[in-house]
C-alpha cells in the first residue's frame, strides 16, 4: 500500500537556528589583597560551587558593598541563571568604585545585550576597547554587538580584529561564520565554522553551525553526519539534536520510523528525565469557569508563525477563555505590540531558564498550554518537559511530532496527518481540525501585488520563498512532473 505523503515543513519557518556563541563574560576577577573572604568565594567558583560561591561573595559584599570583584564575579553568576536586574546592579556598584576596568564594562555590555539595551551594551563595550585595545574578548563582544543591530561590516571588522589579537578563538570564528551565512556567504561561513573546529575540536557551537550551513547548501546528507558527530562529542546538547530532527525532513533517504525514533530518542535524552511523576495541579475543577490559555512562541513578532497564530489568539471568545501568551525572545516589533494588546496576560521568557519559566507558568494558573515552535530556533521544549500545565498541545510551527510524553495532543489535519501511519508516527494524539489547521492574516504593510510576469512573458513563472535547503533533487523533480 502506497504510504501517505510526508508532511511538508511550513513556508518561512526557520530551523532550529546556527547557534552563535553568547557574548562572553571575561573570566572572574581575582583580587590581590589578603581578602580571604574573596579568595574562598573565588575558589568556589572555580570549582562550580556556584551556589556556595554566591554565598561567599554576599557575605564580602555585607561587609564592603562596593567590591568591584566580589560584584563582578557575583554578577556574572546572576546572569547564567537569568538574574538580570541584580547583575545590573552588581555591574554598576563596580563601575562606581573602579571606573576604570575593561573587564567589568565588557562584562556589563554583555549583560546589557542580553537585556536588549543595545546602544548602551554598545557603549559599554566601546568603553572596555578604548581602556584595552588589546583585549580580544571586548572586540568579539562589540562585534556581537554591531552584528545584532545589522552593522554587518563594522562587525566583521571587530570579529577581524579579536582573531588578530587571539587567532585560534573559536567563538569569533563561529560568529564570523554565522555573519557569512546570514549574507547567505555559505562557503565562507563554512570556512569559518571547519577553522573554527580545528583550533578547537569541542566545539559544540562549530558543529552546530556547520550542520546548520550544509544544510542550508543542500548538502542533506553531510548535515546530518555532521550533527550526529556532534553529538557524540555534546549528547547532551538538546538544540543540535533539535537541529539533527529537522535535517531528517529534507531527506527522502530517511524512512519515517526512523525519524520518529530519532525523535523518541531526543525526548528519552532531553525531555522525559524532566517529567514529574504523580503531580497535582491547582486549577480549580469548575466546568463553568473560563478556562486559561497560554501559548508559548519565539516567534510573536514579524514572523511567518504570528501571521496564522494573531488570528487565532484574537479570535478567542473571551467569555470562555483567558489567553495569555509567553515570548520566548527579546525580540519585539510593531506585530509584538499588537499582540500584546490581544493577550490577557504577557510574559517575557527571555533568559528565563525552562525550570522558572515552567514556574511562573503555573503559579498563573494555565489550564491549557500550547506549542507553537517544535524542533526550530529557540523552541522551550524542555520547559512543556517539565509539564506546567494539566493539557499540553503542540500546534503550527513544526511539521512533525516532539517525540514527548509531556505533550499530549497535536494539532493538524487530514490533509497533513492523514489517518493511520500519522497516529502511529506521532507521540502525541492527533487533533484533526475539520477545515484545516491553518488561520492567516497577511502583513498589513504589504504594497499591491505587482502584474503578474506571465502578461509579459507569456509563459507561467513558478517561484518558492522557501528556504533553498527544502528545495532538493526530488522537489525540483515532483515540480517538474506537476
Amino acid at each position: 500500500m502506497k504510504k501517505p505523503p510526508r508532511k511538508p515543513a511550513k513556508a518561512n519557518k526557520r530551523p532550529a537556528s546556527s547557534q552563535a556563541p553568547r557574548s562572553t563574560a571575561s573570566a572572574v576577577r581575582e583580587d590581590g589583597t589578603a581578602d580571604t573572604g574573596f579568595a574562598r568565594a573565588l575558589t568556589l567558583h572555580r570549582a562550580g560551587r556556584t551556589a556556595e560561591a554566591v554565598a561567599g561573595y554576599r557575605a564580602v559584599l555585607a561587609a564592603d558593598p562596593g567590591h568591584p570583584n566580589a560584584n563582578n564575579n557575583l554578577a556574572i553568576i546572576l546572569r547564567a541563571r537569568g538574574d538580570w536586574e541584580e547583575a545590573l546592579g552588581c555591574y554598576r556598584r563596580a563601575l562606581a568604585r573602579n571606573a576604570a576596568d575593561p573587564f567589568v564594562h565588557s562584562n556589563h555590555g554583555c549583560l546589557l545585550l542580553d537585556m536588549g539595551r543595545t546602544a548602551e551594551a554598545e557603549d559599554a563595550l566601546r568603553a572596555a576597547v578604548r581602556l584595552k585595545p588589546d583585549y580580544a574578548e571586548a572586540h568579539f563582544n562589540l562585534a556581537n554587538i554591531l552584528r545584532n543591530r545589522g552593522d554587518r561590516e563594522g562587525a566583521k571588522a571587530a570579529y577581524g580584529e579579536a582573531l588578530r589579537l587571539k587567532p585560534g578563538m573559536a567563538a569569533a570564528l563561529c560568529n564570523l561564520g554565522d555573519l557569512h551565512k546570514g549574507a547567505v556567504e555559505l562557503a565562507r561561513a563554512v570556512e569559518c565554522f571547519v577553522a573554527a573546529l580545528k583550533a578547537d575540536p569541542t566545539s559544540a557551537e562549530a558543529w552546530n553551525n556547520l550542520g546548520e550551513t550544509l544544510k542550508e547548501m543542500g548538502r542533506i546528507e553531510e548535515a546530518i553526519t555532521i550533527f550526529q558527530k556532534g553529538l557524540e562529542a555534546h549528547p547532551g546538547h538538546a538544540l543540535m539534536h533539535s537541529n539533527l530532527l529537522l535535517a531528517l525532513h529534507y531527506t527522502p533517504a530517511v524512512p519515517p520510523e526512523t525519524t520518529f525514533k530519532a525523535h523518541a530518542v531526543w525526548a528519552q535524552r532531553h525531555a522525559d528525565p524532566l517529567l514529574p511523576a504523580g503531580k497535582r495541579y491547582a486549577n480549580r475543577r469548575e466546568p463553568d469557569r473560563r478556562l486559561r490559555i497560554g501559548y508559548v512562541s519565539p516567534d510573536f513578532c514579524a514572523h511567518s508563525v504570528a501571521f496564522f497564530a494573531e488570528p487565532l489568539i484574537r479570535e478567542h471568545d473571551r467569555s470562555r477563555f483567558e489567553v495569555f501568551c509567553y515570548h520566548a525572545v527579546t525580540r519585539s516589533d510593531t506585530v509584538t505590540e499588537r499582540l500584546k494588546g490581544m493577550a490577557d496576560g504577557w510574559r517575557s521568557l527571555a533568559g528565563v531558564d525552562a525550570a522558572r519559566a515552567a514556574a511562573l507558568i503555573e503559579q498563573d494558573g494555565i489550564d491549557i498550554l500550547v506549542d507553537l515552535t517544535g524542533h526550530t530556533a529557540n523552541n522551550r521544549l524542555t520547559l512543556f518537559a517539565r509539564k506546567p500545565a494539566p493539557v499540553q498541545a503542540t500546534w503550527l510551527g513544526y511539521p512533525d511530532t516532539t517525540g514527548m510524553r509531556a505533550i499530549d495532543w497535536r494539532l493538524s489535519d487530514a490533509v497533513a496527518d492523514p489517518m493511520g501511519e500519522a497516529d502511529r508516527l506521532s507521540a502525541e494524539r492527533i487533533v484533526r481540525l475539520p477545515h484545516g489547521f491553518h488561520s492567516y492574516r497577511p502583513p498589513v504593510d504589504v504594497g499591491p501585488p505587482a502584474e503578474p510576469p506571465m502578461g509579459t512573458n507569456g509563459h507561467v513563472t513558478f517561484g518558492s520563498f522557501n528556504n533553498t535547503s527544502k528545495v532538493t533533487g526530488e522537489v525540483v523533480r515532483v515540480w517538474s512532473e506537476s
